[in-house]
């Protein structure tokens, strides 16, 4: 329960009280036997040898988070947590990714997840597990088109799917499984009205500044810029 805690980014005397608070006591529940899950399931976990064991660190705790959060959420389908679970169960080698304009990269189906370390880290904990969570969709075999951006004199205040893709649109690419996983971090997990709208906030935040593209070759690049 402590270590739930510290890996969802509560420290303190008052963090068990505050996790309790966060989640109601099925979703508790629900998340403390999936962190279990997640805790064995990245055992053939493997990392470049210039990874920093503090970064080696942070990725683990933020894959458990990912993990725990992706399995016990209502978001994804059945089928899909189950593509999750076993993903998480390959052996995926970690490496540097050097881009100054990417957070991470994996090819579609592929089992190696690129990290920039210096442009994701420093955007947080959330950050990280979105990121961590999305590229493991991509390498559990998970595609989704170029995200449409809105033309001139439109946003996503008032969405239009047919024409532009905005977060929570369920729309042709944030209705794909990449970027519904993401919501596993950042969406309903939690019953305080106030920390889910801040998170829906920061959702909407990065969609204007991040978007994830494939190549020819089947590799999926987060983008911090276009």
């Amino acid at each position: 329960m402590r270590q739930l805690a510290q890996d969802e980014g509560l420290q303190g005397d008052m963090s068990l009280a505050t996790l309790v608070q966060r989640y109601d006591v099925s979703s508790l529940v629900a998340l403390i036997g999936a962190h279990d899950q997640a805790r064995a399931a990245l055992s053939s976990f493997t990392f470049d040898d210039n990874i920093s064991s503090e970064n080696r660190n942070t990725l683990i705790a933020r894959h458990w988070i990912a993990l725990s959060r992706g399995i016990s959420t209502s978001i994804l389908s059945a089928t899909e947590k189950q593509s999750l679970q076993t993903v998480y169960g390959r052996a995926i080698h970690h490496t540097i990714l050097n881009d100054p304009n990417a957070n991470a990269s994996a090819t579609v189906g592929g089992s190696t997840l690129n990290v920039n370390f210096s442009v994701l880290f420093p955007q947080g904990n959330e950050e990280i597990s979105q990121t961590l969570i999305h590229e493991m969709m991509h390498c559990a075999g998970f595609t989704h088109p170029v995200r449409r951006r809105p033309p001139p004199g439109r946003n996503c205040s008032a969405p239009d799917p047919n024409l532009f893709d905005c977060p929570n649109d369920n729309g042709q690419y944030y209705g794909t499984v990449p970027l519904r996983a993401e919501f596993c971090i950042a969406g309903d997990q939690s019953d305080e009205i106030s920390v889910r709208e801040a998170r829906f906030v920061l959702i909407e935040r990065k969609a204007g500044a991040e978007s994830c593209a494939i190549d020819d070759e089947g590799v999926a690049t987060i983008r911090t810029t276009e």
